[in-house]
């Protein structure tokens, strides 16, 4: 991620070289993705910024896309999964790269983690070109902030007229807003939260060998357990009521009408 100072602290597991496929595994993460390339799908993109990318980028056009993260090492990984693309450490406050030069900017679950998100976000739309769009993903209604937002570095959530209103006085008509996560998606990352602690704190307590097993038997039942909740999760999103959504994907489109 970019300019923060909250620390995600579910980054430590991922570090693990063995287990940073599981970070691709997280139901939230997959949901995401397959809204943001549903969308870039219908688009043909020509060239794609994604920025605060991390390990787990929500582009899959890695052809055409520019991946940015401050973290070396992040994009060090990310890179070594998938040589294509162009990789660029960057701080999403400061991109080095000239005005209007990329048909779509993607930011998906960025601009919580950065103190100064209003800058950030004009940054992004600098890149924007006349004829292209901005994809934004960010957790939404300012009540649901708790444990798991603490937990993972957010600085606040949304309410979607505020989002509605920074993609607006930065040049961008709204073209779409799409439900992606639901309160189901909350409960599930409080859950989760509570149980990596406890994880983490067993493990520590094991020697090396034992906490290797366990980490592989629990890889096993993260993934199934991932693929196993996207169905509800996503059903509940489609079902309730925007008001209800914890993550939405807004769109800002630059085109003239």
């Amino acid at each position: 991620m970019n300019t923060r100072s909250a620390k995600n602290r579910f980054d430590d597991f991922f570090k693990e070289q063995n287990f940073v496929a599981l970070k691709n595994d997280l139901y939230n993460y997959r949901l995401r993705r397959s809204a943001v390339t549903r969308y870039l799908n219908t688009q043909n993109p020509r060239v794609i910024l994604e920025t605060g990318s991390g390990i787990a980028p929500v582009s899959s056009h890695y052809d055409r896309t520019v991946f940015t993260d401050l973290s070396f090492q992040a994009l060090s990984v990310l890179k070594h999964i998938n040589a294509n693309g162009v990789y660029v450490v960057a701080d999403c406050c400061n991109l080095p790269f000239r005005s209007s030069v990329f048909s779509h900017v993607i930011s998906s679950e960025v601009l919580e983690h950065i103190p100064d998100d209003r800058l950030a976000l004009l940054e992004m739309a600098r890149l924007v070109k006349q004829s292209g769009q901005l994809v934004i993903t960010f957790p939404h209604r300012k009540c649901y902030y708790s444990l798991d937002d603490r937990y993972v570095g957010h600085f606040r959530r949304y309410e979607i007229e505020e989002m509605e209103k920074h993609l607006k006085s930065n040049g961008f008509h709204i073209e779409k807003i799409e439900k992606i996560l639901g309160p189901l998606e909350k409960l599930g990352m409080i859950t989760a939260v509570f149980f990596y602690e406890m994880l983490r704190k067993r493990i520590g307590k094991r020697n090396a060998k034992a906490s290797f097993f366990l980490k592989h038997m629990l890889q096993k039942i993260f993934q199934l357990a991932n693929t196993l909740f996207m169905a509800p999760v996503w059903i509940e999103a489609k079902i309730l009521p925007a008001s209800f959504a914890t993550v939405l994907m807004i769109i800002g489109s630059r085109k003239n009408r």
